[in-house]
């Protein structure tokens, strides 16, 4: 156990560091509540109403008598009602289930470094700039279904990297299996997953892998339309019901409308969130700096910065801000 300490410390030290600052802010927020843990937004109140009701009267819904999918993360739902039913209904569970997956991306993020055989120190301070500038602790105290979906977003595109550049041929099939069964898992986690899956979907048809593309995309989109098509039975939508509340679709009726609709958001998104446009342009530079070394156009770390800063244009270009933060519906039950 020692000799395991020693060699992953960069790890173990990152995530006494996450516990230990995410039970300092619980704590005053605690505090600072009477007592209770409250959440900053309305989703885990709508997660832990659906979750009560799947544990204790088999009702996937707000309230025990009918089928509702209002819920964009059905599978964390799914988690905390598994919570529910094993040590019964807490308004805590979806934080220790958030700290449990945050801990999880330290771990994948650990598994990525060590496997481009970065030093211990870099190691760790790479770590502690995830933790504190994701920011991990605050995510997990908002206590959703983010920290879960980081862990498998890192991993998923790792492993996608890793395939398209061929550099781990002993690992391609093992690598191959994980990204089909992570797919669609991602994709329920958080629906934004699936312009995740068209990306990487995308440049695996670019680089000629037919085959594999057609299948990550196939993957990735299987549960959504299979939870879809459980809704549509139960007289539901195809899609959950905060998504549809939420999304938006560009209009084309002249050109000033369609100029305001492929450009007008992301120039707002930029302006409310001008710190991710400095995280896209560091990658970006640090993208060249080490193509500078290595010409290689699908080098894994290339291929990563590729599909981040794709990702992050969809983000900019979304109508709804990065940086929003929702509203909490005190009034949805909390078990």
């Amino acid at each position: 156990m020692s000799k395991i300490l020693i060699t992953h410390w960069p790890l173990f030290a990152s995530v006494v560091i996450l516990c230990v600052t995410t039970g300092v802010i619980s704590t005053l927020l605690i505090l600072r509540e009477n007592g209770h843990l409250v959440y900053a937004l309305d989703d885990p109140y709508i997660q832990m109403a659906m979750a009560k009701n799947f544990a204790l009267h088999g009702v996937w819904g707000i309230t025990r008598f009918g089928f509702t999918s209002a819920s964009s993360s059905p599978s964390w739902t799914f988690l905390i009602a598994i919570s529910y039913a094993v040590l019964g209904v807490s308004e805590r569970s979806p934080f220790y289930l958030s700290l449990l997956f945050g801990a999880l991306v330290l771990g994948v993020a650990y598994s990525v470094l060590r496997w481009y055989k970065l030093s211990p120190k870099l190691t760790f301070r790479t770590l502690l700039v995830l933790l504190f500038f994701t920011p991990l602790p605050l995510l997990i105290c908002i206590g959703s279904e983010h920290p879960l979906h980081a862990a498998l977003t890192i991993l998923l595109v790792f492993l996608a990297a890793r395939l398209l550049s061929e550099e781990s041929p002993s690992t391609a099939r093992r690598d191959l299996i994980l990204l089909l069964a992570i797919s669609p898992i991602l994709t329920v986690v958080r629906y934004e997953g699936m312009f995740l899956i068209l990306v990487i979907r995308a440049l695996f048809l670019l680089r000629g892998q037919w085959l594999t593309g057609v299948a990550v995309g196939m993957a990735g989109f299987s549960s959504i339309l299979l939870y879809g098509a459980i809704g549509l039975v139960k007289g539901w939508s195809l899609l959950p019901s905060s998504i549809l509340l939420k999304g938006s679709f560009p209009r084309y009726t002249d050109v000033g409308t369609t100029f305001n609709s492929m450009f007008g958001p992301a120039y707002t998104n930029v302006k409310m969130g001008p710190h991710l446009v400095v995280l896209v342009l560091g990658s970006l530079f640090l993208a060249l700096y080490v193509s500078d070394k290595r010409k290689a156009l699908w080098d894994s770390r290339q291929v990563m910065t590729a599909i981040f800063v794709a990702i992050a244009w969809r983000t900019f270009s979304s109508a709804r801000s990065p940086c929003s933060s929702g509203t909490r519906l005190t009034s949805l039950p909390s078990g």
